[in-house]
């Protein structure tokens, strides 16, 4: 069986402020052929990292597994497994080389 690993198409970068914690970066890969393309992404309250993670996921080094999937009222999504998480998202940019 051979899988494919998905890229996303585009990644949605844009300021965010939220309650209780400040100012930052939402991060999120956009798909193709999906009905819904956007389905999360992660924070960030710098710059500089929100641009490394944007690299990072048109590059397609962010995730280590990839899936189409379809939801409970039909609509199919992207299931990815991340190699980057926002508690450690320095350490995990900077062990893929962005």
């Amino acid at each position: 069986m051979t899988t494919t690993l998905l890229v996303p198409v585009d990644v949605e970068l844009k300021p965010q402020s939220l309650p209780g914690i400040g100012d930052g970066y939402s991060v999120s890969p956009i798909w193709d052929g999906v009905d819904r393309p956007n389905v999360g992404g992660i924070w960030t309250p710098s710059l500089k990292a929100a641009e490394r993670l944007r690299e990072c996921y048109l590059e397609g080094n962010a995730f280590s597994a990839t899936e189409v999937r379809t939801d409970v009222d039909g609509k199919t999504y992207v299931q990815a497994t991340s190699r980057v998480s926002g508690r450690h998202l320095l350490a995990d940019l900077k062990k893929l080389g962005y």
